[in-house]
């Protein structure tokens, strides 16, 4: 495996090899994996740009700059420290996670912090459905670290040849290595979490999650425990790990991205109450060594108002980051310059843009700019143009492959012939109003799609017990539900992403109901729902390899796989996707809808129970005049939208339309009989024997 190419002393011919072998073995990936080695991509599509992919983070140079000297300057308060709370601030798909992760954390070790210094540490979150939660959760993965060193013979990278102070024997680093497990084990004694009977890491990780649910908890003040946590245990801990005497305190910094999912109707309202109080307390007393970056969506900002003092402070501490306009063209070139500098690859140095032709860099600047206007959302031309970049690099790397075949000098570049060759730029009806960029994102996602219909029929689930014929019949209904628990539009039609597990989507789903996934006390039946998880989730692993999904990273949020849409961009510029969110909020609406008129209609006739008593109960003449009741209380776009909660062949089960109702499950039966009788009138009518 390569190091870092631009060091190596293997030679240019050899260095090439060593891209093509990796490439043609399927290693064409855009982060580090495994740490260290150079990636063979250097967009990440939809995604956001991390830490250790900075250096292809182009074009905001002046927004770097500024944010760290926003992140460093004193304080307008009078306080003699620099500012602790930073909140930046822009419309979704301007870059903000990009620019807070590779601008600023990515970076930590570049500013100056005035009266402070020593190590950074930084606790990453997203507030999800409970922030202090999440906030426990990214202070556990912090603290695993010092765990992992407490096990030396099986912490990550252990060997008793590395280590600090190379000029030791083995046998005195391997000792070194145990007497700072010894401390580390002392200090996490003093505090109250002891791990010492632990047998591995694991053990231990778990201990400090139960140490840190009680300590850092609403009941207990969490404004308290975590300035106790960045004072003390970060700096007890960071010292006990410190092979000498540390340089200075360690500095905290809590990363908390999307803090507008704060808003969401999912989110517990303590736990949300907690982390804005967390916010304020921050900014009134600037603590020494925490610091906290937030980033929060333009439009979710005026949601801070309806708390008490949090306009002041978003007022101070607000970065404000506009669209990419001017430089667009080093988002685009010098990613690829770089990457292809750094494995050495032969480039045409002539070319200004190299190593894209002119006439290939003149089509995505005009792409970019028509997508402006053309695209849902003015912002999304950015997310839309990184996720056309890494499929035209890798047409670009397979035609440079197949020409070095036959020309070992050839150039790397990147020309209107590779764009071609990406699917998704022709005109189809349903697309004729998109812009080319949406095209191509349209044309990617549809055959994704439907590679994933192809993976959850044709995998060996655990048991394999379900005919293929109905795996088929059901597939589409599973992942219109998958997707839309992912996601929703709200009263205004704004797209509001949500975290979601295999469970939360198909306890929703009426196709999934009907393959047999609901849990019961029959094994046979828990091995079917086993199954068509595990078809699900193959399904989205398609997804999750394109970029449009991202699974949570492990430890966040719990121990269960939890799913989310990479890019608000790919639900808005989807058609597909637009097309199962509008559909999920029509029948929401509908149930609501029907919900508040069905008090109008009378209770129904309850007859025996032998057969024709049923038969009456249903079907007979003296529950006419009730169903045509019905009729004229839900129309026939009611009664077209609750057929997919209450029909054969329904995407939707009864337990979604009780979660929708809050719980109300008289008013879920009471809908479906009145459903169920409409129909029955309207289909009689149409048969001619009754008339109004």
């Amino acid at each position: 495996m390569v190091a870092n190419a631009a060091g190596s002393n293997e030679n240019k011919e050899l260095q090439a090899h060593v891209f093509v072998r990796r490439w043609r073995s399927g290693e064409t990936y855009f982060s580090p994996a495994p740490a260290g080695v150079l990636v063979t991509v250097p967009y990440p599509g939809l995604r956001s740009f991390s830490p250790d992919l900075q250096r292809f983070f182009c074009g905001r140079d002046g927004e770097k700059q500024d944010l760290k000297r926003i992140f460093s300057e004193q304080n307008s308060s009078g306080f003699d420290r620099s500012r602790r709370l930073t909140v930046v601030v822009g419309a979704s798909g301007s870059g903000k996670s990009s620019l807070t992760r590779t601008g600023l954390v990515g970076e930590l070790d570049s500013i100056a912090i005035d009266g402070e210094w020593g190590a950074w540490y930084v606790a990453e979150m997203r507030p999800g459905n409970n922030p202090i939660n999440e906030l426990q959760a990214a202070l556990r993965l912090l603290l695993q670290r010092f765990v992992d060193l407490s096990f030396p013979e099986t912490a990550p990278g252990w060997s008793e040849t590395g280590g600090d102070f190379r000029e030791r024997s083995p046998e005195k680093k391997a000792a070194s290595a145990r007497q700072r497990g010894d401390r580390i084990r002392a200090v996490a004694r003093n505090l109250g979490v002891d791990w010492s009977d632990s047998a591995n890491a694991i053990g231990a990780g778990e201990i400090v999650r139960q140490w840190l649910e009680h300590v850092i908890s609403p009941a207990n003040g969490v404004t308290t425990a975590l300035f106790s946590f960045a004072h003390e245990v970060l700096a007890a801990f960071d010292a006990a790990a410190s092979p000498g005497l540390p340089s200075g305190q360690p500095l905290l910094l809590l990363y908390i991205d999307q803090l507008e999912e704060l808003f969401r109707d999912s989110c517990d309202t303590k736990a949300r109450a907690a982390l804005i109080q967390l916010l304020r307390d921050i900014h009134s007393s600037c603590p020494g060594r925490l610091f906290v970056v937030c980033t929060v969506r333009a439009e979710e900002l005026h949601r801070f108002s309806e708390y008490l003092g949090m306009a002041d402070v978003l007022n101070s501490s607000m970065y404000l980051l506009g669209p990419i306009d001017h430089d667009i063209n080093l988002v685009i070139v010098d990613p690829a310059y770089r990457l292809a500098r750094s494995w050495e690859m032969p480039l045409d140095q002539s070319s200004a843009n190299c190593p894209y032709t002119n006439d290939a860099l003149r089509f995505l600047v005009n792409a970019y700019g028509e997508s402006s206007h053309a695209a849902a959302h003015k912002a999304d031309c950015l997310p839309l143009l990184q996720h056309l970049l890494p499929l035209v690099w890798r047409d670009a790397v397979d035609d440079w492959i197949s020409r070095r075949e036959h020309d070992a000098g050839a150039f790397f570049e990147i020309d209107t012939r590779h764009l071609n060759l990406v699917t998704g730029g022709k005109e189809t009806p349903d697309l004729e109003r998109r812009s080319l960029l949406q095209k191509y994102l349209n044309s990617t996602a549809d055959s994704v799609l439907t590679k994933a219909r192809i993976q959850f029929v044709a995998a060996q689930g655990p048991s394999s017990n379900i005919p293929s014929d109905e795996l088929k019949a059901e597939v589409d209904g599973i992942l219109k539900i998958a997707f839309g628990s992912l996601a929703e539009l709200d009263s205004i039609g704004r797209v509001v992403r949500r975290f979601s597990s295999l469970e939360d989507m198909l306890k929703s789903s009426g196709a999934a109901d009907r393959l047999g996934w609901r849990q019961s006390t029959d094994e046979k039946t828990k091995g079917t729902a086993h199954e068509i998880e595990f078809r699900l989730r193959v399904a989205l692993d398609e997804f999750v390899r394109a970029g449009f999904l991202e699974v949570l990273a492990a430890g966040e949020s719990g121990s269960t796989r939890l799913y989310q849409v990479s890019h608000e961009a790919f639900i808005r510029n989807w058609s597909t996707y637009i097309a199962w969110l509008e559909d999920w909020k029509n029948v929401k609406v509908w149930l609501n809808t029907t919900s508040n008129t069905i008090v109008d209609l009378k209770p129904r006739d309850h007859y025996g129970w032998n057969w024709m008593s049923r038969w009456n109960h249903r079907y007979g003449w003296r529950n006419l005049k009730r169903g045509r009741d019905a009729a004229q209380v839900i129309p026939i776009a009611g009664q077209i939208a609750l057929a997919h909660i209450f029909g054969r062949n329904s995407p939707y089960n009864e337990l979604w339309a009780r979660t929708i109702l809050n719980e109300n499950d008289k008013a879920v039966v009471a809908i479906k009989d009145a459903w169920e009788e409409s129909t029955w009138y309207r289909s009689r009518r149409g048969w001619g024997l009754f008339r109004n």
